[in-house]
């Protein structure tokens, strides 16, 4: 995302993994947000569904839209009869991870391929709205799921984004991918020190105060 960052002042970093994070980058400055916690993307209120979310609400995009929500979903439909080449995992009692799953897709399981594509299609709905608010040169798209088969993810977020998005808006953003992985939470925690450590100010904040 470094490098992105120099050749864009103004992008939208998704992470998708177990989660659901956004990194907001405008006039080439990340935003923090007053207490540091912006970008809290995946929380949310977007449905109706009951769903409670590890963060205590209910109905957030996480609980749809992430790694713990195409898992969640996998395992009721095993449960109810639908085949899958993780069922022997899932009946077993297995940890079922996005690894598991990102696998299945390579390997053409069609229940977890109609997941990853409808969890694609969700979060293009959602982009296609954050491209109307922030007017951005590009979206990137980061952490574990998107290393799956772009016709299976990608694909589906482009059509959603295309679909809901003004297309003043978004005809000309391209949306991409990047091999961030399960190092996204690290890479944006080096991001964030570094931008704060090269502010103006920076250098008073890391003076420690005199003893008397």
């Amino acid at each position: 995302m470094s490098g992105l960052n120099r050749q864009y002042d103004n992008l939208l970093y998704i992470n998708i993994g177990w989660g659901l994070g956004l990194g907001i980058v405008i006039d080439g400055k990340l935003c923090h947000g007053k207490d540091g916690y912006s970008g809290e993307f995946g929380h949310i209120h977007m449905y109706n569904n009951n769903i409670l979310c590890h963060c205590g609400k209910t109905g957030c995009i996480e609980t749809e839209v992430s790694g713990r929500a195409i898992q969640r979903k996998l395992i009721e439909r095993i449960h109810s009869g639908e085949a899958s080449l993780l069922a022997p995992k899932v009946r077993s009692g297995e940890t079922v991870t996005t690894a598991d799953i990102i696998g299945a897709v390579e390997r053409e399981d069609p229940l977890c391929i109609e997941l990853v594509m409808q969890a694609g299609s969700e979060l293009g709905h959602h982009i296609a709205g954050l491209i109307n608010l922030f007017n951005p040169e590009v979206i990137v798209i980061g952490g574990n799921l998107a290393q799956a088969e772009p016709c299976y993810f990608l694909q589906p977020i482009e059509l959603a984004v295309r679909k809901y998005s003004l297309k003043l808006m978004s005809q000309n953003v391209p949306i991409i991918t990047h091999p961030s992985g399960a190092d996204a939470a690290v890479l944006g925690a080096c991001l964030i020190a570094r931008s704060r450590m090269s502010e103006p100010d920076a250098a008073v904040r890391r003076t420690p105060p005199r003893s008397r």
